[in-house]
């Protein structure tokens, strides 16, 4: 299902700028919003252009199910973070939420939302692209700032971009640091925060080779699923890449998002000298 910014939305949201985003967005275009919280920490900057504002655990999906089809409500997106140790610490699972667990044979993350997706196509709800929902904020392709990366900072994020590629392929992670040609740090499972805290402490020891001119390379899975699984930057990352020398980030185009909007991400990219581009990247 294509999405329709003229119709119905509801907006499942965990903590974080994107659901505030999104819901703006879709407010904006006309369409009937409804927000279905999962976190308490944003419900301020939801509430403004909700509709209507429900909320509940994420281990109550037979009731939210019965809210949408009470409103009248066809399409969905999620958006936002919710915690583990959420998940994990008191979580009741409703019946629907049971069977739903019991039924998914892949209980990783992307297998949970994958047989979600296919419980609430087969109730006539689509889960539809979060690229669609957020399309004014998806980085565009060219540089994308008022500085432009310096020759060195053009290779090398090239570079990154395909390391970053084939690390997604193998299911290691999706961002990479390099410099000069050589790979500092590789985002795992401790995410890009740890791999850029890495990249400082190798910048700050590693003599004249990492002092400066690193650049961080994002790019989204190899087979990742756009209701769901999306790359983004926000300002905190792009502040702490700056602190630890990051003087340039490539990113894949038309499918990462800045998650504080496309102007201010690239309004505080300048203010910190940090070059932006977006590349689209090659099937092969």
């Amino acid at each position: 299902m294509t999405y329709d910014p003229g119709k119905p939305l509801a907006v499942v949201a965990g903590s974080g700028k994107l659901p505030v985003t999104a819901a703006r967005l879709h407010k904006a275009a006309g369409g009937r919003l409804l927000v279905v919280s999962l976190a308490p920490e944003n419900v301020d900057e939801l509430a403004e252009p909700a509709d209507e504002l429900v909320s509940y655990s994420p281990g109550q999906v037979g009731h939210i199910l019965k809210g949408l089809f009470k409103r009248n409500v066809h399409q969905l997106t999620f958006l936002g973070k919710v915690p583990k140790q959420r998940l994990f610490q008191g979580l009741k699972l409703d019946l629907t939420a049971m069977r739903l667990w019991i039924s998914t044979r892949d209980k990783s993350d992307r297998g949970i939302m994958t047989r979600l997706c296919e419980v609430l196509a087969d109730s006539g709800i689509e889960v539809v692209s979060q690229l669609e929902v957020l399309d004014d904020v998806c980085a565009p392709t060219g540089v994308l700032t008022r500085r432009k990366p310096n020759p060195e900072e053009s290779a090398d994020a090239e570079f990154g971009l395909r390391i970053a590629a084939e690390s997604a392929r193998l299911g290691i992670g999706q961002c990479i640091i390099v410099r000069g040609g050589v790979v500092v740090a590789v985002e795992a499972l401790e995410g890009t925060d740890a791999c850029l805290r890495r990249a400082g402490e190798l910048a700050a020891s590693g003599g004249r080779l990492f002092r400066g001119g690193l650049v961080l390379a994002k790019v989204a899975g190899i087979d990742h699923d756009p209701r769901f699984d999306i790359p983004t930057v926000g300002k905190q990352t792009l502040a702490r890449a700056a602190e630890i020398g990051v003087t340039c980030l490539a990113v894949q185009s038309r499918m990462t998002i800045f998650a504080d909007g496309r102007e201010e991400f690239l309004a505080e990219a300048d203010r910190l000298g940090v070059a932006v581009i977006g590349r689209e990247l090659s099937s092969t």
